[in-house]
């Protein structure tokens, strides 16, 4: 199936790679973030881990909001296409880290922005009608088992905000509905405000 020409345009300054840590190592995972203590490196970045599955979608969310958002913003984060949340990339934020997660949610209407604190998601204070079990979900474990296994591990709870929207459809193939797409500017600033 031919792409449209909104998926063709190349995601800005996503990432794979774990970040650096002091002294040059490499993490674990697939972002590394230094101690909170190194004063060199408290004003890393925010970490933005994006979720979902490009091909499926409203699924794809959480790609079109990087691609909106403005220059400025992008220059304070670090995008990293995440696909499914893994407990490796909370475990590696370090001590004090904060991070964004953006993804598409089952249950709301189609278009209806969410931001939650991620210590809330984690507690399972979700928003009115927002499913986040294993059922409606393309992640291994749901975005809050991973926020609590991560805060177990961690010995404290994951500092930073969940981002997302309500979907319509995640069809293999299918492009953003039009609720989704009408959303992607408002997430987008979302994200840049709650990342500065």
């Amino acid at each position: 199936m031919p792409r449209s020409p909104r998926e063709t345009v190349p995601m800005p300054r996503l990432s794979r790679e774990p970040l650096p840590m002091p002294g040059g190592a490499e993490g674990a995972g697939p972002v590394a973030a230094p101690a909170a203590a190194e004063p060199a490196l408290r004003n890393r970045r925010t970490p933005v881990f994006l979720c979902g599955e490009r091909a499926r979608g409203d699924d794809a969310v959480a790609y079109a909001v990087a691609e909106a958002l403005p220059a400025e913003a992008r220059r304070r984060l670090t995008l990293v296409e995440a696909g499914a949340l893994d407990v490796d990339h909370l475990l590696a934020l370090g001590e004090g880290g904060t991070c964004v997660v953006v993804d598409a949610v089952a249950g709301p209407p189609p278009g209806t922005v969410i931001e939650v604190p991620l210590a809330d998601l984690a507690a399972r204070r979700l928003p009115a009608g927002a499913r986040f079990e294993a059922a409606t979900s393309t992640h291994a474990l749901p975005i809050p088992a991973v926020l609590e296994l991560a805060a177990v591990l961690r010995g404290a709870p994951v500092r930073g905000v969940f981002l997302g929207v309500g979907i319509a459809d995640c069809a293999l193939g299918a492009p953003l509905s039009p609720a989704v797409a009408r959303a992607v500017p408002v997430l987008a600033g979302a994200l840049a405000r709650v990342a500065c």
